[in-house]
Order: structure tokens, then C-alpha cells, then sequence
């Protein structure tokens, strides 16, 4: 069975659409001995990236002598909100699945569309409005959760993408065991974020 198919009830063994069809071919051109090997490789976030590019060449970006509409680089309609957040969960579960944060530049680099559209999207610039105000709402808050995630791990990426992007602060840091253990967020803390305050993070300094 292929990384990124399922098996029907008829035992037929098919991809659920495109997205995945061309991530396996890209893992299957890999330099690698095996499949598990493959695997591996697939969490390197370079190899990761590639993946993205890929799909975005052969499946979204624009031919020679398209129309550009708002200078898009995409074929997609950016108007549908639905099909775009629908792309969104088979992206950030080709992220999850290869242990990578999902991001809206992960994201931006699989479909073309650029992070200034994103950000019209966030600021409510888009004519369409509401719709795509709270589905990039939903996307940032995806992303911000597994990069919570991993600064609880001890990611210390996670950690700086967190502050770059997030606004949190570093707060202090305890040693179990010769063993620096984070903890990021307290039942107060998560009450302030959700009232619209960062909470602070452990120092690492």
C-alpha cells in the first residue's frame, strides 16, 4: 500500500484526491533503500518543502499565458473559501503526518497563494468579507496550537516561531533532573489568552 492512499470496502486501493497522488510520487522519486527510509526522509523539513513545491508546480500554478486575476500565481478560485479550507485540512494532515507544524507558509507554498493575501484576508480587505476573516482565524489558530505543542516537547523552533509570530514571552524555566522541562501555559494563562492576552512562556536565557 502507498503512503497516502486508503483501501475501499471492495479492497480497491485508491488516493482520495490528487494532493496525496502527487505526494507519492514525490516520496516514491526519493533517494532512499526503502520505504521506511522514505518515511524518514519525509521529516526533514526541507524534504518536506519539496513535497509542497511540487504539488504546487504540477497541480496549482498557473500556465504560460493564464490570466492573472489580482496578480494571482494560482489556479484557484479564491473566492471559495470552502474548497481553500477543505485544501487546508489536506495540507496540515500531510504535515501532521510527517511530523511538521502546519503554517500558512507551508500552506502559501503548496497552493501560490502569497502571505499579502493571506493577510488581506486576516485584516477583512477581501471583498468576500466574514467567510474568509474567520476560516484564516481558524488556520493561524491551528498552527499556533501545534506550535504549542511542540514548545511543550522541548522544540526550541517552536519555541522562537511562537514568539516571531505570536507575541509570546518568555517567562522563566524549571530543571527536573538535570533536564530543562517547560510549562507554558497555566489554567490562568489559557484563561488570559483566550480573553486576548499572551501568556508568557518559560526563559530560556
Amino acid at each position: 500500500m502507498k503512503a497516502n492512499t486508503v483501501i475501499t470496502s471492495s479492497g480497491s486501493e485508491v488516493y482520495l484526491n490528487n494532493i496525496y497522488e502527487e505526494a507519492d510520487r514525490y516520496i516514491a522519486d526519493l533517494d532512499a533503500e526503502d520505504d521506511e527510509e522514505r518515511k524518514q526522509l519525509m521529516r526533514r523539513p526541507a524534504i518536506f518543502r519539496g513535497m509542497l513545491k511540487t504539488i504546487y508546480l504540477n497541480l496549482f500554478k498557473k500556465e504560460p499565458g493564464e490570466s492573472r486575476q489580482y496578480n494571482r500565481c494560482s489556479k484557484l478560485d479564491y473566492d471559495n473559501i470552502e474548497v481553500l479550507d477543505e485544501l487546508w485540512d489536506v495540507y496540515s494532515l500531510l504535515a501532521y503526518k510527517y511530523n511538521q507544524v502546519p503554517s500558512l507558509l507551508g500552506f502559501s507554498l503548496m497552493t501560490g497563494i502569497s502571505r499579502d493575501t493571506f493577510n488581506d484576508w486576516a485584516k477583512g480587505e477581501y471583498r468576500q468579507g466574514s467567510a474568509h476573516i474567520r476560516t484564516i482565524k481558524k488556520w493561524m489558530e491551528e498552527s499556533e496550537g501545534a506550535l504549542l505543542d511542540g514548545a511543550i516537547q522541548g522544540n526550541p523552533g517552536c519555541m522562537f516561531a511562537l514568539k516571531c509570530n505570536h507575541g509570546y514571552r518568555e517567562a522563566g524555566y524549571i530543571n527536573e533532573q538535570n533536564n530543562q522541562s517547560l510549562e507554558l501555559e497555566t489554567p490562568r494563562q489559557i484563561a488570559q489568552r483566550r480573553a486576548g492576552e499572551k501568556p508568557e512562556l518559560p526563559d530560556l536565557s
